[in-house]
């Protein structure tokens, strides 16, 4: 219980004493923050939580005197890509960027396109060899022969190279060489750690295969890349098919 200045007992929240009339004197309203809410004392100047200036105690009256509520909690509105799957705005676990995506692919074709080139080079130039050691008048049809089976055969290079090369890699290092140089790697949204080949074989078939159906494999295809570029998690169809993501690793 309160006491007024000559020592009576008051009710709690009065304004007078009912014994001798004195005013009581009226408790100091409660200061709080205006941008974040946080509970302050009367004499901080400025907000211990986010750094705003503190209001005085007179600014949290209200036109009674009584003390005004507090502000509510400052909650940032911000937005961006992966929030709702608790990934950080930027950063390491972050989702990558669709460029960096689109580069890291760059390379993989690269990668692919060269190897298969090589190996075809070699295994015509053998092929052509072997073929025109007929002698004779033979040979010339030999090379040819030889020439445009190395060129046949450097087709099936890069399709084989192409179907096999990116999920043998990601099913135990979650990314390929592209991706590694971009520093990203595929993230399976259950949180196991390797992507595994089943998955890796599934992402690459969603990916690839239907590029073999004339006219809907076109299509199928720039769908699929282009999805990132409006999806909120910017997965591509073939990262919903197996639910992973792609994410920054620095």
């Amino acid at each position: 219980m309160a006491q007024c200045p000559n020592g009576h007992v008051v009710v709690d929240g009065a304004s007078f004493c009912s014994f001798c009339g004195s005013v009581l004197p009226r408790p100091s309203a409660p200061n709080f923050c205006a941008t974040c809410g946080t509970p302050l004392g009367a004499a901080v100047a400025y907000c211990t939580s986010c750094g705003a200036p503190a209001s005085s105690p007179a600014s949290s009256t209200g036109a009674g005197g009584g003390a005004m509520p507090p502000p509510p909690p400052f909650r940032s509105t911000a937005q961006w890509p992966g929030m709702e799957l608790g990934l950080p705005a930027s950063g390491p676990g972050s989702l990558a960027t669709q460029g960096g995506r689109l580069v890291a692919q760059i390379i993989d074709d690269v990668i692919v396109g060269l190897t298969s080139f090589v190996l075809s080079i070699l295994v015509g130039v053998l092929f052509t060899t072997t073929v025109s050691a007929c002698g004779g008048r033979g040979c010339t049809s030999a090379v040819t022969v030889g020439f445009f089976g190395g060129f046949f055969l450097g087709l099936v290079l890069f399709g084989l190279i192409g179907v096999l090369y990116e999920p043998l890699i990601t099913a135990r290092m979650n990314a390929t060489l592209g991706m590694r140089a971009m520093s990203i790697r595929v993230h399976r949204l259950d949180n196991v750690s390797t992507l595994g080949y089943g998955k890796a074989f599934g992402r690459s078939a969603v990916k690839w295969l239907p590029g073999v159906i004339p006219g809907f494999g076109f299509i199928f295809q720039l769908v699929n890349f282009a999805w990132c570029l409006w999806d909120k998690n910017r997965q591509c169809l073939h990262d919903k098919a197996v639910n992973t993501i792609v994410v920054n690793v620095h």
